[in-house]
């Protein structure tokens, strides 16, 4: 089982300042950082099939993951600001989780 990070830098829509994002996969969780920020932690299992099947929001403490159909993909949603994921980090995600 893979232990470690999955990261990208995206802009946000809110001030397109490039940001830095993390996944910290642990045993049992994963963590979500934004810019050296923790803001949330989720079930590695519940992230696993989420990523099989995205369609409800998979909430962390502070973000969200949501799913838009049309082949648009994931999107990390931090406050105002929608990040799109690229698809290898979802790919990834997807694989390691």
């Amino acid at each position: 089982m893979f232990h470690g990070r999955i990261a990208f830098t995206a802009e946000t829509t809110r001030n397109h300042h490039p940001r830095h994002v993390e996944f910290m996969l642990r045993l049992d969780t994963v963590e979500l950082i934004f810019h050296g920020k923790s803001l949330g932690i989720v079930d590695r299992d519940a992230l696993r099939l989420w990523l099989a099947r995205p369609q409800d929001p998979l909430d962390f403490d502070d973000a969200r993951l949501t799913y838009t159909t049309g082949g648009l993909g994931i999107f990390l949603e931090i406050g105002d600001s929608v990040i799109p994921m690229p698809i290898r980090v979802h790919q990834d995600l997807h694989d390691k989780a």
